[in-house]
């Protein structure tokens, strides 16, 4: 079960459980951008499972305005991350239900990056706007002729108004965020635990409304970050040949 406050995430259902963000593309709109997260996919076992929302802006039926990562488990040769932001970049990718997936796709004006686990998979030119203004931000949706529920987990998701390069997002992708992070439009680590907002921890107030997802004690691999003036103490080696004695002053 979720403790407020702990590492949670929020678990939806597949049938009709999504959370958003009411008309958040205004803020990204005419900027690069990336949108990040971690997930945990569950096939439903059902023959035609596909275009299952993640996490994205979806437009349809407009060809602009849609920057999106869906998954099929159906209608490809193997399993597919669908990645979308004015051009396809898709990742093949069968996951496994135990397992907590790191997504990250930018767009920096002129093409779109899809990166998995903080390594780049695929680029391809975007030839149609991927934002325009008023859309809303979807977590476990996809509207495309009706709604496509997402079965699975998702965790830490942010926002930003540039496109990240592989560097930043491999040193983002382990760590929770400060939410004081530059070019930061949107930062939700899911922690709420408990009620129907899911709150913006960066300074935008962006706050999100869960509609019938359910929180859940099973968060991503991130750490705590840093406060300043922390130390982090990696190895301590010990030397028998020495004794601690009056001979030697220590001091930590």
């Amino acid at each position: 079960p979720a403790t407020p406050g702990e590492n949670n995430s929020l678990s939806f259902d597949g049938v009709d459980d999504y959370a958003s963000i009411l008309g958040l593309s205004s803020v990204v709109d005419n900027s690069s951008l990336t949108l990040m997260g971690w997930f945990k996919a569950i096939s439903n076992g059902e023959p035609n499972l596909y275009y299952e929302g993640i996490m994205g802006f979806r437009n349809y039926p407009s060809s602009d305005g849609n920057f999106f990562a869906n998954i099929s488990w159906t209608g490809w040769d193997n399993p597919t991350l669908e990645i979308y932001g004015g051009g396809s970049a898709n990742i093949v990718l069968t996951p496994d239900d135990q397992t907590w997936y790191h997504l990250a796709y930018s767009y920096d004006g002129t093409n779109i990056f899809s990166y998995l686990n903080g390594n780049l998979i695929n680029e391809n030119i975007a030839n149609n706007d991927p934002i325009v203004p008023s859309i809303d931000l979807l977590f476990g949706n996809n509207i495309e002729n009706g709604n496509h529920f997402f079965k699975g987990n998702l965790d830490e998701v942010s926002l930003w108004e540039e496109s990240l390069s592989q560097d930043q997002i491999q040193n983002y992708m382990n760590t929770s965020l400060t939410g004081d992070e530059e070019n930061l439009a949107g930062y939700w680590n899911f922690d709420d635990g408990q009620g129907s907002t899911l709150t913006d921890l960066s300074s935008n107030e962006n706050n999100g409304i869960v509609n019938g997802a359910t929180w859940s004690g099973d968060g991503a691999p991130v750490q705590e970050p840093l406060t300043p003036g922390s130390v982090v103490i990696s190895e301590i080696f010990y030397n028998p040949s020495f004794s601690l004695g009056s001979d030697y002053d220590y001091e930590f």
